[in-house]
């Protein structure tokens, strides 16, 4: 904020204003924990299964990193080498023993080696470490996690299918995909590469099917709220389905008549400062004793006391 104030200080009242205000709306609210990891570069979240994200935007849109200034210095006007290899090069470049691998395997199961393990890699076939791009590239035993940006079909089919091939269609040149339709390229080779699609998308056909025939003007606001009654009340039945069976002597609806036969125990003055504990049968008495407008009062406290004791969110008596 300060620093939008003072990019706004030479500006009127209401650019200012405007300024400021379109900062906030970029902008979030981040708790003082969030804030302390993020200048110390802690990391939010630690997992056990590393994650590998692969950009499946077209080519010639897709973002890239730009080689250091250094070295496009000494490159002729006209070059238009001036990328880094990333991860679709260093695919492209990977050795004729593992050309019939696709790309999510190869990003799924081989990982950039460490300098500690490169002293190692000599002995290694080319199936357990290659060379591509400068770097050593080691085969891990359990695969990473595959992310990438999620096309639907309806609304871009050759971007749909486009992704599929450049996943699981092994290709040395990604020139080689450029055709016409990525859509009759994919329905030619679907049998071919299906068994590749299942090992890494299980519920590809499933999540298609669901997304296809979603329609959003279903769901009307009444939905919603039958919705919304009906978790509430499943929610309030699960609750009070976790009373454990000992403690069932508590429920009012439980007191039978041999409960009753004990005979009343002296009565204590009433004061504010002490607790008085009765026994069971005196409790069993009173609650028995209780009119129909009392029991109905009883009754709701006593459901939402469970509800207290058996709830992390208790909830509000009115």
């Amino acid at each position: 904020m300060r620093k939008a104030s003072k990019e706004s200080a030479d500006k009127n009242i209401k650019d200012k204003m405007y300024h400021i205000a379109n900062q906030l709306r970029k902008g979030r609210k981040v708790s003082h924990h969030e804030a302390i990891m993020r200048v110390l570069s802690i990391p939010l979240m630690r997992s056990s299964k590393p994650v590998i994200f692969i950009s499946t935007d077209y080519k010639e849109i897709r973002t890239r990193m730009l080689k250091p200034s250094s070295a496009l210095k000494t490159l002729d006007d006209d070059d238009n080498d001036i990328y880094l290899p990333g991860i679709h090069e260093k695919y492209a470049a990977r050795p004729s023993s593992l050309e019939h691998l696709c790309f999510a395997e190869i990003s799924a199961y081989y990982v950039t080696a460490s300098y500690a393990k490169k002293e190692n890699t000599e002995e290694l076939t080319e199936c357990d470490a290659y060379q591509t791009g400068g770097v050593i590239k080691l085969r891990r035993l359990n695969p990473q996690v595959i992310k990438y940006q999620y096309i639907f079909k309806e609304n871009d089919f050759g971007k749909y299918h486009h992704r599929l091939l450049l996943l699981y269609k092994p290709w040395k040149s990604e020139d080689d995909l450029i055709q016409e339709s990525y859509t009759e390229i994919f329905r030619s080779i679907q049998s071919e590469i299906f068994s590749i699609i299942k090992m890494f998308e299980p519920f590809h056909e499933e999540v298609d099917k669901v997304i296809d025939n979603f329609d959003p003007e279903e769901l009307l606001p009444e939905a919603w709220e039958h919705i919304a009654t009906q978790t509430e009340q499943k929610k309030v039945e699960t609750t009070f389905s976790a009373i454990v069976p000992e403690h069932n002597f508590l429920d009012p609806k439980n007191i039978t008549a041999e409960r009753l036969k004990v005979p009343k125990p002296s009565t204590h003055p009433f004061s504010l400062t002490s607790t008085v504990q009765h026994n069971d049968t005196y409790y069993y008495q009173i609650v028995t004793s209780l009119n129909e407008q009392q029991r109905q009062l009883f009754d709701f406290t006593y459901q939402w006391g469970v509800e207290i004791k058996l709830s992390q969110n208790p909830p509000k008596p009115f």
